[in-house]
């Protein structure tokens, strides 16, 4: 492992001056990114008479779950990349990242088997991943050099969190819109051009650079870059025979990769001597955060898997006459999550002096998710189709839950490590993503195999039970007046 070098005060203007245009590459990432994968899971199990691969449903849940984790998965190698880099080498590594993420949703555009289907998947992972990863350390590098208070940096990733959102809700209304008026290939050719424009975007503040455009390119051919470019590869090339070959098992190969990765990292950073005291100790105590971070976004992820699904079979899609395309239903979330952001920001402004209590907010979040799944429990015992609105009910419950949950772990998990770790925990986070992802890919498959009511009672209890795990850890660290990552 590599850690960051120190920020100078060029590094830090070039990250404020380009603040404006990380939550453009956000917002335009999300629109791609959740646009495909509304209408992923359906390209691959529907038939080709209508445009799909033809694969079976739990084959299918099982690929779009491992796709989700391995864009997470591929932000720890962005973060070894980054490491060594300057701004202006990280702000050269998002553009080339953009651009290749607009190739990859070309390439998906283009696929009629599944050789280019696992080839797509690959390219889109690696850029996105790329793209999330730096904008959440950038973002959390001008707060360390400002030395903001939690309670601000918690805000601070709330409005970010309600950009890439926006992004999120326009995504699948316009993709799913070009899906259901001319198929799925023009649709992802859609998304191909969004990525292209926010890589368009994200160049603008930096047009007329030399100095910066030269630095960063030479910085991405250094030697240490290289080694992580091919440890990435090389990992990667072990994961896509198993999902080619066993498709199934790919969710389960994805979460088995991305636990052994945490826990090497997580080893690293704890025995290295980089690491000070009070960075330990702080790692050590966002361990329960980052457990319930891999519970929530396990349930959470589960609206791509298994709500997609019980959309697509048990809603009813008429509304006022109209038929509205499954894809559509995903855009309530993201949306919602707007909002509530809205709502959380403006008592923060006036609390000056407000404490963080992340384990609070995380069990809370948790436990408004275990409400959700009851919603979602009561809604599958109805005979015949559910109506539209309960559905959307439910993801507006979901998207509580996330506003109380991620951007809570994220700023978290830039503070905890001050300047040593700061990419390695901005993709520590993506990791719990990556784990929960892979895990909702898993229990999708349950879900095809196994009763509504036992699979949905299953998971609220989860979610009850790791709330609970969260508040003892709340009481302990009080009790013993460790709160130093925890306020």
């Amino acid at each position: 492992m590599v850690t960051d070098n120190s920020t100078t005060s060029e590094d830090v203007h070039l990250e404020t001056q380009g603040v404006s245009a990380v939550y453009a590459l956000g917002a335009f990432e999300s629109f791609s990114l959740y646009g495909a994968q509304s209408v992923l899971l359906y390209f691959l199990y529907f038939g080709s008479d209508h445009g799909g691969l033809g694969l079976d449903k739990d084959v299918a849940s099982a690929i779009v779950g491992s796709f989700t984790g391995l864009i997470y998965l591929c932000g720890l190698i962005s973060a070894g990349i980054s490491s060594p880099l300057s701004a202006a080498g990280r702000t050269r590594l998002i553009q080339a990242s953009a651009c290749v993420l607009g190739l990859g949703y070309g390439v998906l555009a283009l696929s009629r088997g599944q050789c280019l289907m696992m080839a797509a998947v690959l390219l889109v992972s690696l850029a996105s991943g790329t793209i999330k990863t730096l904008g959440m350390a950038q973002l959390g590098a001008i707060h360390d050099a400002g030395g903001t208070l939690p309670a601000y940096r918690e805000a601070a990733f709330v409005k970010y969190y309600a950009t890439m959102n926006m992004g999120a809700f326009v995504g699948p209304l316009a993709v799913g819109w070009v899906w259901h008026a001319s198929g799925f290939s023009l649709a992802f050719w859609l998304c191909s051009a969004l990525a292209l424009a926010a890589a368009v975007a994200y160049a603008r503040p930096t047009w007329g650079s030399d100095h910066q455009a030269g630095t960063g390119v030479a910085e991405l051919a250094n030697a240490r870059t290289a080694r992580w470019a091919l440890l990435g590869l090389a990992v990667l090339a072990l994961f896509l025979p198993v999902t080619f070959l066993a498709p199934a098992r790919s969710s389960a190969v994805m979460a088995a990769v991305v636990a052994l990765a945490i826990t090497l990292l997580f080893a690293y950073m704890l025995s290295s001597r980089r690491s000070t005291a009070i960075e330990k100790r702080n790692l050590r105590h966002f361990l329960p955060a980052f457990l319930g971070s891999v519970c929530f976004w396990c349930l959470y992820q589960q609206q791509y898997t298994v709500l997609a699904l019980f959309v697509e079979s048990r809603v009813d899609l008429s509304v006022f006459g109209l038929e509205v395309p499954p894809g559509w239903v995903q855009s309530v979330s993201p949306l919602a999550a707007v909002l509530v952001a809205a709502l959380t920001l403006m008592p923060r402004r006036r609390a000056h002096k407000e404490v963080s209590r992340p384990y609070l907010k995380i069990s809370a979040g948790l436990l408004v998710m275990a409400v959700g799944y009851a919603l979602f429990l009561w809604a599958s015992a109805a005979a015949g189709l559910v109506p539209a609105y309960v559905i959307v009910a439910v993801l507006v419950v979901f998207s509580v839950s996330e506003i109380m949950v991620g951007p809570i772990v994220q700023a978290m998990s830039t503070r905890v490590s001050g300047g040593t770790w700061r990419t390695q925990m901005s993709a520590m986070f993506f990791l719990s993503v990556s784990l929960g992802s892979a895990g909702a890919g898993v229990f999708a498959q349950l879900y095809v195999h196994f009763g509504e009511h036992t699979y949905f009672a299953t998971l609220i209890s989860g979610s009850l039970t790791v709330s609970a795990a969260l508040l003892v850890s709340h009481w302990l660290l009080t009790a013993y007046g460790a709160r130093g990552s925890g306020r």
